[in-house]
């Protein structure tokens, strides 16, 4: 998991809530090995830890950073995508899977 995220561009914080339960940013997420490879539960389906990360990573980035923003109103961001690079160069570090 640390390895997927850190060869991640944009930085989402995540932490571990249990067995398999992650916080990504505001999301909650399923992640598991499924025939050696590490997934992560996407709507009825699983899906591959990098093509997750290519979907979602982004704009869970700019969700992070507007929930934890000083004046966060209640409604969505109109921040452009485009004035946004990596947030910090912090790397996960991850004990297990």
């Amino acid at each position: 998991m640390a390895n997927a995220l850190n060869s991640c561009e944009f930085f989402v914080p995540t932490s571990r809530t249990g067995d398999g339960q992650y916080l990504f940013g505001t999301q909650k997420i399923t992640v598991k090995v499924m025939d050696g490879k590490l997934v992560v539960k996407s709507g009825g389906s699983f899906m591959l830890i990098n093509e997750f990360l290519n979907f979602n990573a982004q704009q869970e980035m700019i969700e992070t950073m507007v929930s934890n923003s000083p004046d966060a109103k209640p409604h969505k961001n109109t921040m452009t995508v485009s004035s946004l690079g990596r947030s910090s160069p912090k790397r996960a570090s991850f004990s297990g899977t």
